[in-house]
């Protein structure tokens, strides 16, 4: 699944475009299409700002890094990174169990103190960090896995130093900080249509069921009809 969603000012959202592709190797299919909306909506409005947002995977954010690279050099609404933030709350809990252990009340304190620093403050990312390394090198203290620890660190720090957790300058720009859109969008196009009780389906005729569901989504399936209606209307002449 893909999006390209837009947004006002005022952080309400405004519309989305959605893009499904049945399992592709490298995703690359997806990622030019994808791509292609984006290019088109900046043709229109180069003024607009470019937001990419994905979770922590790294083959995903390749692409869309890639996809900046190619950004038109008459685009000048500028360009930011967003790690999900829920995705990013998921380690933060992992950190904070392995402080207080894993499902305690101090751990769910914990965690949601680190959330607010992150959201909140323009170096909350740094101070959570920071707190993190202080209970890693006191390793006696922890109630929880060290290891578990360590992964959350090394993950949120990589995210931090590519600059995709900047959550309270987007918060103050009114831009969005999670990829709800995007997990909306899998849930409607794919897990309620396509992953029914026996449901199966192949190559082609998923990707059918997916062409259709997000015409339909994206408000153009009028124009996917008319399209289709061209393909399949020929001047027969008469015997």
């Amino acid at each position: 699944m893909g999006t390209v969603s837009f947004w006002d000012k005022d952080c309400k959202h405004l519309k989305t475009i959605y893009l499904a592709r049945m399992p592709e190797s490298g995703k690359g299919t997806l990622a030019d299409e994808v791509e292609d909306e984006l290019m088109i909506a900046l043709a229109r409005r180069p003024d607009l700002h470019v937001e990419f947002a994905a979770d922590g995977d790294a083959h995903q954010w390749s692409l869309l890094e890639g996809m900046a690279l190619r950004l038109p050099t008459t685009a000048t609404g500028g360009v930011t990174y967003m790690l999900d933030f829920f995705h990013a709350a998921e380690y933060l809990q992992l950190a904070a169990n392995a402080v207080e252990g894993r499902d305690s009340a101090a751990a769910r304190v914990l965690a949601a103190a680190w959330r607010e620093q992150v959201k909140e403050l323009d170096d909350g990312a740094e101070r959570v960090l920071k707190a993190m390394r202080y209970y890693r090198d006191r390793e006696s203290g922890l109630v929880g896995s060290l290891v578990d620890l360590e992964k959350a660190i090394e993950f949120l720090a990589k995210q931090a130093a590519k600059g995709r957790m900047e959550y309270a300058a987007a918060r103050a720009a009114n831009r969005p900080i999670g990829t709800g859109v995007v997990e909306a969008a899998a849930k409607t196009v794919v897990n309620t249509r396509m992953k029914r009780s026996d449901a199966r389906f192949s190559q082609h005729g998923g990707q059918t069921v997916m062409i259709f569901r997000t015409a339909l989504l994206s408000g153009r399936f009028d124009a996917l009809s008319e399209c289709l209606k061209a393909s399949y209307t020929a001047i027969v002449k008469a015997a």
